[in-house]
């Protein structure tokens, strides 16, 4: 019995033979499949956060693959995306990269190469997942500060001490000692050093 992955595979291809396929190949190999015609109802039900390797086909009718890859990315979407297209070039190929895809495949694919570029993604999945939901956990954090918890936020991660956002917010340095202790406890952190990670984090940044 084969064993199955946790990390999905969604399908976007206008060619309902090619999603057959490779519903069919990746079925085999123990993992879940998610199957779209086309971008546009893709888009509609993308989840940034679900652990999954997006393989989208060039050409999709209304929205082309390049297209669609941008969008995704525009979601804020870290997820690994391979590229599948009848008609590969060096140029298809550099142009995809840049739209955010991390791989290329030519049709007719070689079964292995597809493997092998599927359990490149599959390593790159679960972190692209992690990534997301740090990046969700930052911004709730940030969305539960008040607007003056804000203001002391945004001077902390300059590297400014209490007494300087004392004097540029106007307030007391004991007033900012108040406002700190409660951006620290919101955020979940100890330390500004924290603070600074998380307002990375909050921007799609890696540190």
């Amino acid at each position: 019995m084969t064993e199955a992955n946790t990390c999905k595979v969604i399908v976007v291809d206008d060619d309902a033979g090619v999603r057959d396929s490779l519903d069919a190949l990746l079925s085999a190999k123990g993992y879940a499949c998610l199957l779209y015609a086309n971008a546009e109802g893709f888009l509609k039900a993308n989840d940034p956060e679900d652990p999954a390797i997006i393989l989208m086909d060039y050409s999709l009718g209304t929205e082309s693959g390049l297209d669609a890859i941008k969008s995704v990315r525009a979601q804020g979407d870290v997820r690994p995306i391979i590229m599948i297209t009848a008609h590969g070039d060096i140029e298809l190929a550099v142009d995809a990269m840049k739209a955010g895809a991390t791989d290329f495949i030519e049709k007719p694919w070689d079964r292995n190469a597809l493997f092998e570029a599927i359990d490149r993604a599959t390593k790159q999945a679960q972190t692209a997942a992690d990534r997301a939901n740090g990046r969700r956990r930052a911004l709730e954090a940030l969305e539960s500060f008040t607007p003056r918890e804000r203001d002391v936020f945004d001077q902390l991660i300059t590297g400014a001490s209490n007494k300087l956002v004392a004097r540029t917010l106007d307030l007391s340095p004991r007033t900012v000692e108040f406002y700190r202790a409660n951006v620290l406890e919101k955020a979940g952190v100890a330390s500004v050093a924290e603070l600074v990670r998380l307002a990375f984090m909050a921007r799609g940044a890696n540190l």
